[in-house]
């Protein structure tokens, strides 16, 4: 990813722990597509060099405006989401990557064509492909801080109400909440 072009397609804390990682991994520019405000806020000050509202602008020209025309080197949904998956394919440049870490509720309809015509590669990602022991050395070394992830700090007394029903009922202000276990 050195000096690459990186779009994350979700600021949750999927999208914004890709942001860290890409920063530290030393991404050229790093833009984050996101609606809620919160959230926005967050990938700007953890450094996107800018942050798209699909809300408010058309994306794909935007992107490829970003991007010199040619789209970005690198893509990640971190959203999982049906409608945002075939954009996110599309915007990527010829040969680029698409990586999907988001999870997916509902069945994606792709032009595989988009795919094949442009040589681009989509990856899957879940984490569990012994990432671990890498995520934790870069939060360890202090190459990625992940304490403004952290929106709340709640005793186990609260995790129904201000940990659960929090992040559910408000996920656009909340990112992390930690639970002190006794």
């Amino acid at each position: 990813i050195e000096g690459e072009s990186v779009v994350i397609f979700g600021a949750g804390t999927i999208g914004l722990c890709t942001l860290l990682a890409a920063r530290a991994a030393g991404a050229g520019k790093i833009y984050v597509v996101e609606v809620a405000k919160a959230r926005k806020e967050f990938a700007a000050k953890m450094g996107a060099h800018e942050v798209l509202d699909p809300t408010e602008i058309d994306i794909k020209a935007r992107i490829l405006e970003l991007t010199d025309g040619i789209g970005p080197d690198v893509v990640f949904e971190c959203i999982g989401s049906d409608k945002v998956t075939p954009i996110a394919i599309e915007v990527a440049r010829t040969g680029g990557k698409i990586i999907l870490s988001g999870i997916y509720e509902k069945e994606t309809s792709l032009q595989i064509n988009t795919i094949v015509f442009t040589d681009k590669i989509v990856i899957g990602s879940l984490a569990y492909a012994g990432d671990f022991k890498t995520a934790i050395d870069l939060v360890s070394d202090g190459r990625i801080d992940i304490s403004p992830l952290v929106t709340g700090r709640i005793g186990i007394d609260d995790i129904i109400e201000k940990g659960f029903e929090e992040l559910v009922n408000r996920k656009d202000k909340n990112i992390k909440i930690i639970v002190k276990p006794y």
